[in-house]
C-alpha cells in the first residue's frame, strides 16, 4: 500500500481491503476508482519481455562492443513494487548475451526516501527528485560479461548510475 499526503492532494493506493480503507479514512480520503482486478503477473512480465525484444529480436546492441541496455519503465503499477523483483529474470536474459555489461531499469514512483542498496547481484538507488516524486534506478551487471571495459569506463558508469 502506498500513501501520498500533500496539502492539496491525498491518495491511498492498495488492495481493496480493511487496512487500505482504514488508512484512507484516517486521512479523509474517500473510497473510489474501483475497477476490475488487474492481472499484475501479466503486467510485471512486460519488462523482461521488453528487454528480450531489444536484445534478441531487434539486436540493438552490437556483439563486439560493451553495451548497456537502459529501460525507462513508465507503468504506474510499478510504483507499488520494489524493482529488485526483476533481478533474477534480468540476469537470466543477460547470461546469453556476453556483450551486455549491464541492464539499467529506470522508473518513477510516488513517495519514498533516498536509499542506496548494493549487493553482488545489483545496485538499487532511490532518489527523491521533488517530493513526492522519486526516481528509482536498478543496475544489474551481467555476471557473464566477456568483453573488455576500461577501469575509467567502469568508474564513469558507476558515477552516472549510482
Amino acid at each position: 500500500m502506498k500513501t501520498v499526503l500533500e496539502s492539496d492532494f491525498k491518495l491511498v493506493v492498495g488492495p481493496d481491503n480493511g487496512v487500505t480503507r482504514q488508512v484512507a479514512s484516517q486521512h479523509s480520503v474517500q473510497h473510489g476508482l474501483v475497477g476490475p482486478p488487474i492481472d499484475l503477473g501479466a503486467d510485471l512480465a512486460r519488462t523482461p519481455r521488453k528487454i528480450y525484444e531489444k536484445l534478441v529480436r531487434k539486436q540493438q546492441l552490437p556483439a563486439s562492443t560493451p553495451g548497456i541496455l537502459i529501460i525507462w519503465e513508465q507503468n504506474p503499477l510499478y510504483a507499488v513494487y520494489d524493482p529488485t523483483i526483476f533481478v533474477g529474470s534480468l540476469r537470466g536474459l543477460m547470461s546469453k548475451h556476453p556483450q551486455v555489461l549491464s541492464i539499467v531499469l529506470l522508473q518513477e514512483a510516488l513517495q519514498g526516501a533516498d536509499l542506496v542498496r548494493a549487493t553482488a547481484d545489483y545496485t538499487y538507488v532511490q532518489r527523491v527528485i521533488a517530493n513526492p516524486l522519486v526516481e528509482r534506478r536498478l543496475v544489474v551487471p551481467n555476471p557473464r560479461f566477456s568483453l573488455t571495459a576500461s577501469q575509467d569506463l567502469m568508474e564513469r558508469l558507476d558515477r552516472v548510475f549510482t
